[in-house]
């Protein structure tokens, strides 16, 4: 029977970790992947509503231009 120092590890036992490893490693890149479509929707979402704002603030603008020029008429 050989006796085998510590550091070393069997055949089936590196195989179980590397196993483990790449297991997480492809959970790691899942986790990456979801974040990544959060951020891209998150940026479509900021996107979309600062294009609202200038919209409401176009026409905000608009309506305050248009109450300028009929008061200014009146007068």
């Amino acid at each position: 029977m050989i006796i085998m120092p510590p550091e070393y590890i069997t055949k089936e036992e590196y195989e179980k970790h590397e196993a483990e490893i790449r297991e997480q490693i492809f959970k790691l890149k899942k986790q990456i992947q979801e974040q990544r479509a959060r951020e891209e929707k998150r940026d479509k979402l900021k996107d979309g509503l600062r294009t609202e704002r200038i919209v409401y603030i176009t026409i905000i603008i608009g309506a305050v231009s248009i109450l300028t020029t009929i008061i200014v008429m009146k007068m």
